[in-house]
């Protein structure tokens, strides 16, 4: 994500939110089945360090207030970085383009096969018939 952010010192806060949001996506499901809660607090502060250096390095006289304000916007309860466009949605609410949250992201847990089940022994097979409705069930949510 540091690359990312470097290699896109000069481009657009709504581009780089483009450029950032599917390695940060991508990332997160790749470790939301292991116990990866810190590392999405750990991941969220290096991304918000990373933006706030390209931040002051694009406006090195401004004040830290006035940069907040140009680049984070309080979304519900906290302040994402994001870009308020101009048009609106059919609902009449404004146009948001923000930086996903790796927190937000739902860890979900890997639920694992008994060490003696075999899917071949038919004694097994309400075991693992079971196991498969648990499975549509959670993917219809």
């Amino acid at each position: 994500m540091r690359v990312v952010i470097r290699k896109n010192d000069s481009a657009k806060q709504v581009n780089l939110i483009g450029r950032l949001n599917p390695v940060i996506r991508g990332w997160a499901n790749y470790h939301r089945h292991i116990v990866a809660s810190p590392a999405f607090g750990k991941a969220e502060m290096v991304i918000w360090q990373s933006l706030w250096r390209w931040a002051k390095r694009r406006h090195p006289k401004k004040s830290a207030a006035w940069i907040v304000n140009r680049y984070w916007h309080r979304l519900g309860t906290r302040r994402y970085f994001a870009v308020m466009a101009g048009s609106k949605t059919r609902q009449g609410r404004a146009m948001v383009s923000y930086l996903i949250d790796p927190r937000k992201i739902p860890i979900e847990r890997h639920i694992k096969v008994k060490s003696n089940a075999n899917p071949f022994d038919p004694q097994w097979r309400g075991y693992f018939e079971s196991r498969k409705k648990l499975k549509e069930a959670h993917d219809d949510r």
